[in-house]
């Protein structure tokens, strides 16, 4: 991998940073938002809720313990990733190969050597943006401004992300809607992990939260598959 490649993470309102680029060598546009996690960069890779989207790291050193398939959380959904510093020499002997690869191998472009400090400090000011990853600064933003529009061409694997997500399984350490850590307790608290569909109704979810609230329904609830506006 060439780290001294130029690249350019620029948003939609016009804002450009200059990095280098890892991972796949093509453009990418995406809703830029960023996760706060201090290790877990491989679940937050293989995390399909965050379809459709650019994910910036803002813990500085992403890499430096390589890829585990045995930790992915499912099928990596991301339009593109954004590092303050990447390790391409990961130490870790469950290591099976690193950052790079993996990118590569799911069409993911990437950027290091983004401030990712003060980038994050503008996504909490303004809100989440759309972005693009590329190698040379285009002439205008059209295509990033309207990705909104361009965004429920990726409805359809939305859903089915969701639909692999939808299972019932227990038992002791099992893996559970692809997450390990869930069942690790399993045999502490509860056997049975339910994903709801992207065609829940809205009368299920109330009855969950009625059962909740009078404290019959053990259980925790996470965001699900892509940006939910594509799918209200």
């Amino acid at each position: 991998m060439n780290k001294d490649k130029k690249g350019y993470l620029i948003l939609a309102d016009g804002t450009i940073l200059e990095g280098r680029r890892f991972g796949a060598e093509r453009d990418s546009i995406g809703e830029l938002v960023f996760t706060t996690g201090v290790e877990g960069y491989v679940e937050t890779l293989t995390d399909p809720s965050y379809c459709g989207q650019i994910v910036m790291q803002t813990f500085p050193l992403i890499g430096n313990y390589g890829m585990m398939e045995e930790d992915f959380e499912g099928k990596c959904a991301l339009k593109g990733y954004v590092v303050r510093e990447y390790c391409d020499t990961p130490s870790n002997f469950r290591s099976e190969y690193d950052l790079d690869t993996f990118l590569k191998n799911n069409d993911v472009p990437g950027i290091w050597g983004i401030d990712t400090r003060a980038l994050t400090r503008k996504i909490r000011e303004h809100g989440v943006m759309n972005a693009v990853i590329c190698s040379e600064i285009p002439e205008n933003l059209d295509a990033v401004k309207e990705y909104m529009d361009d965004i429920y061409a990726d409805y359809e694997k939305i859903k089915k992300l969701a639909k692999e997500r939808k299972e019932h399984r227990c038992g002791n350490f099992e893996k559970v809607d692809g997450r390990t850590g869930i069942t690790l307790q399993a045999d502490k608290c509860c056997a049975v992990a339910e994903v709801l569909g992207e065609n829940c109704a809205a009368d299920e979810l109330l009855l969950q939260w009625a059962d909740y609230k009078r404290g019959s329904y053990q259980g925790t609830s996470e965001n699900g598959t892509g940006n939910h506006r594509v799918v209200q």
